[in-house]
C-alpha cells in the first residue's frame, strides 16, 4: 500500500486568518485547499503554489496576475478573489469557495450533453467572458477544468492565472513556450504569440463542441500534433461526430455557431464575449421554441460580424514617458495631444522667477541697516503670552490621557473617552475572563498620553470563544476530520475498533458529545470502525444439541435447527450436521444445525436354509453387519443358514451386527 505524503499545510493558519482544513485538488502548478476565514467566519478556497515552483519568477508572476485580474472583476459568473499573501515563501490566493463540480467531470460522466443544457452552460460562460473583456481582461485559458457548476446549477469561471490586461499586442508566447491548454488553444496564438478577445471565443467554441459530442475536436499522439491541427485543420460541425438520434438533435444553427466560434480566421468569429453571449441567446430561444432548422440564423452565424473590437487597444504609456522635457529658451513646446488636461495646463502655465528680489514700496531697496523702532512693553508682553499659549497648546493642552475603561460596558466606555476628547472605534474579541459586552482592553491602553481627538480602539468581549462539537458519528474518517477542523477544533488520536453497527472506515465514537460547546483547538479523539469482527466457526457435530447451541450463541451466533436425520454413528439428540461447519463469520450470523434421531430400526429378514453366501447378502442389503458363526451339533457341515440372532422378525438398529448361524 502506498502511503500518501503528509501535507504540512493542512491545519495551519495563513497570515493569522486563513485556516487550511482539507485538500480539494492539485494541478501542475498549485494545490487548492478548503479553508476557513477566521475573521469573517466563511468557507474559502485557498490556492497555494507548489513549493518546488515558489522560486520560479514566471510562476510567481502568474499567481500575481491571477489575483489582480480576477480581483478587478465582480460578476456572478466569475469566481471572486478575496485576498492574496505568502505562506512562507509560497504565494497563495484566497478565493470564493464553490460547492459543486467542474464541467470536466460533467462531460466525463454525461456527455454528449443535450443541446439545451450545453447552450445553457455556454451562455453563462459567455457572460463571464463578456464581463472580463469589458474590463480589458483576456482569460486565455478557457477549458472545462476552469468552469465550475455549483450544486444549484450556477456556472462560474475560475483560474485567471494566464489572464492579461489587453494592450496593443497581448502576447502568450515567452521564450517559445506556449501557455494555455493545447486542446483549446486558438490557432493565432502559436502563429503570432498574440492573444485577442477572439482567442477566448475560440476556446469557448471548443468547449461547446466537447459538451455536444463528448469528444475533443482535435486529438493526436502528442501535443505537437494537436497544435498542428488547430493551425491547419478546420473544426467540423459537432453533429458530424455523432450518429443516429444524437446527431439529429443538434440543430443546424448550433452547428453553425460552433464552427463560427472555432473558425481559424479570427475575423470570422464573434469578436468578443458580449457578441458571443447574444448569439448563444438567439440559439437558445430557437431551441426552446422547438426549431431545429433556421437558415437565416445559420447565415448570420456563418457570415460573421465585422469585428469592431478587433483593433488592438493602444498601449498604456508609462507615467515616466509623459514627463515633458525642458523647453529650449525661446522655443514654445508644441501641444501634446495625448497629454491630460492637467498636464497641458501645467505646460502652458507662465513661469515665475524662482528668486525675485523683493523691493520696497516705491521701488527702493530696503535698508537692512535701518534701526528697528522701539517696541513698547505691552507688545513684548503680548508676544510672550502668544508664544506661551502656542507652546502650551502644542505640549500640554492639546494632549490628554486615555482613561482606563477596562471592564466597563461599551456605552460607559464611550462616554468616558468622549469626555476627554477622544473618538472610539469598536472591535470585538473573545475573552475567557471578561464577560460579554464589557471592555477587554483599549489601544492605546489606559493611562497612555495621546493627542486630543485621537481614535481609541475599544475591544468588547464576546465572552469565551466556544464552538459546538459537530456530529461525527457515522461519518467517514475524512469527513469527520474535516468537520472537526471546520469547527475550529483539533483532531487527536485515531483508534480503530470492531463494530457490528457501523461499516468499516466510519466513526464509532468521539471523545466529546455532539453539541458540546468547546474551546478552540480542543483535541477530539476518534474511534473508527474496522468493520464487523470476524469470529471463528467451530464444528459442533456429535455434540448434544443443548451444548452445541450454548457454544455457538456464546460466540455471538444465532442458532437455527433445520431438521432431524437418522444416524448410525451420532446418538439421538446430538448434532448430525452444521452449516457453515468451519471458517469465519460475524456476530449475529445464523448457524444451521441438523439433529440426530439415532439409527433407523430395521426388521431382521428370514434367511432359514439359505446358503451362507445368500443369507449374508440378504442381511447386508437390509443394513446389518453380518457375523457368520458355524454351529453344527451333528458334525456334518451342510453350509446352510439355520437362523439369526436376533431372530427373524425382530427389529434391530440399522448398522448393528446380526449373528448368522450356519450348520
Amino acid at each position: 500500500m502506498t502511503v500518501p505524503p503528509v501535507d504540512n499545510l493542512i491545519g495551519s493558519v495563513l497570515n493569522g486568518r486563513y485556516e487550511i482544513v482539507a485538500r480539494i485538488n492539485g494541478g501542475g502548478t498549485a494545490v487548492v485547499y478548503r479553508g476557513i476565514d477566521r475573521r469573517l467566519g466563511r468557507t474559502v478556497a485557498i490556492k497555494v503554489i507548489h513549493a518546488a515552483l515558489a522560486g520560479d519568477p514566471d510562476y510567481v508572476n502568474r499567481f500575481d496576475r491571477e489575483a489582480r485580474a480576477a480581483a478587478n472583476l465582480s460578476h456572478p459568473n466569475i469566481v471572486a478573489v478575496f485576498d492574496q499573501g505568502m505562506a512562507g515563501d509560497r504565494p497563495y490566493i484566497v478565493m470564493e469557495y464553490v460547492r459543486g463540480q467542474s464541467l470536466r467531470s460533467i462531460i466525463a460522466s454525461s456527455a454528449p450533453l443535450p443541446p439545451s443544457l450545453a447552450l445553457t452552460y455556454a451562455h453563462e460562460v459567455a457572460k463571464a467572458i463578456a464581463a472580463a473583456h469589458e474590463s480589458g481582461v483576456i482569460h486565455r485559458d478557457i477549458k472545462p477544468e476552469n468552469v465550475l457548476i455549483t450544486n444549484d446549477g450556477s456556472v462560474k469561471v475560475t483560474d485567471f492565472g494566464l489572464a492579461k490586461i489587453t494592450t496593443a499586442q497581448t502576447t502568450t508566447a515567452s521564450q517559445n513556450v506556449l501557455m494555455g491548454t493545447m486542446s483549446y488553444i486558438a490557432p493565432e496564438i502559436p502563429q503570432s504569440g498574440a492573444a485577442t478577445k477572439a482567442s477566448d471565443i475560440y476556446s469557448a467554441g471548443v468547449v461547446l463542441y466537447e459538451m455536444l459530442t463528448g469528444k475533443k475536436p482535435h486529438v493526436g499522439e502528442d501535443l505537437s500534433q494537436v497544435l498542428y491541427k488547430h493551425v491547419h485543420e478546420d473544426i467540423p460541425p459537432p453533429s458530424q461526430a455523432l450518429s443516429g438520434q444524437a446527431r439529429a438533435r443538434i440543430p443546424n444553427y448550433v452547428d453553425a455557431l460552433v464552427t463560427a466560434c472555432t473558425s481559424r480566421n479570427d475575423d470570422h468569429r464573434p469578436p468578443d464575449g458580449r457578441v458571443l453571449e447574444a448569439q448563444i441567446a438567439k440559439a437558445r430561444r430557437r431551441l426552446e421554441a422547438g426549431t431545429l432548422d433556421d437558415a437565416d440564423l445559420v447565415r448570420e452565424f456563418r457570415e460573421g460580424i465585422t469585428p469592431s473590437e478587433q483593433t488592438p487597444v493602444a498601449p498604456i504609456r508609462p507615467a515616466s514617458a509623459r514627463v515633458p522635457k525642458p523647453a529650449q529658451p525661446g522655443v514654445r513646446k508644441p501641444a501634446n495631444p495625448s497629454a491630460t488636461k492637467l498636464e497641458r495646463a501645467a505646460e502652458n502655465r507662465p513661469k515665475t522667477a524662482a528668486a525675485a528680489k523683493p523691493s520696497s514700496p516705491g521701488g527702493k531697496p530696503s535698508d537692512s541697516r535701518r534701526k528697528l523702532p522701539v517696541i513698547p512693553l505691552v507688545a513684548i508682553l503680548a508676544s510672550t503670552l502668544v508664544v506661551t499659549g502656542i507652546l502650551g497648546w502644542v505640549f500640554i493642552w492639546s494632549w490628554t490621557h486615555v482613561p482606563p475603561v477596562d471592564g466597563m460596558t461599551e456605552q460607559v466606555a464611550r462616554t468616558e473617552l468622549a469626555a476627554v476628547g477622544l473618538t472610539v472605534a469598536v472591535m470585538q474579541d473573545y475573552s475567557e475572563t471578561v464577560p460579554a459586552g464589557q471592555v477587554i482592553r483599549t489601544v492605546p491602553q489606559g493611562e497612555s498620553r495621546v493627542k486630543k481627538n485621537s481614535e481609541i480602539t475599544v475591544y468588547i468581549s464576546k465572552g469565551p470563544e466556544r464552538y459546538p462539537m459537530p456530529t461525527v458519528i457515522g461519518l467517514s474518517e475524512e469527513e469527520a476530520k474535516n468537520a472537526i477542523l471546520s469547527s475550529h477544533l483539533a483532531v487527536g488520536t485515531i483508534s480503530r475498533d470492531w463494530s457490528d453497527t457501523y461499516p468499516e472506515g466510519s466513526v464509532i465514537s468521539a471523545s466529546e458529545a455532539a453539541g458540546d460547546q468547546l474551546k478552540p483547538n480542543t483535541v477530539i479523539d476518534l474511534s473508527v470502525s474496522k468493520g464487523r469482527e470476524p469470529i471463528t466457526i467451530e464444528s459442533q457435530v456429535g455434540k448434544a444439541q443443548e451444548a452445541a447451541t450454548t457454544a455457538l450463541t456464546d460466540k455471538g451466533f444465532q442458532v437455527s435447527v433445520t431438521g432431524e436425520e437418522y444416524s448410525v454413528n451420532i446418538p439421538v439428540g446430538s448434532v448430525v450436521s452444521q452449516t457453515p461447519n468451519e471458517g469465519t463469520g460475524h456476530k449475529g450470523d445464523i448457524i444451521e444445525l441438523v439433529i440426530s434421531k439415532g439409527p433407523r430400526m430395521i426388521e431382521v429378514p428370514g434367511v432359514y436354509y439359505m446358503t451362507r453366501a445368500d443369507a449374508t447378502k440378504v442381511l447386508t442389503d437390509a443394513g446389518f453387519v453380518v457375523d457368520a458363526q458355524v454351529r453344527n451339533p451333528i458334525g456334518i457341515p451342510l453350509g446352510l443358514a439355520s437362523g439369526t440372532e436376533p431372530r427373524a422378525g425382530k427389529f434391530a438398529p440399522e448398522g448393528s451386527t446380526v449373528v448368522l448361524i450356519i450348520v
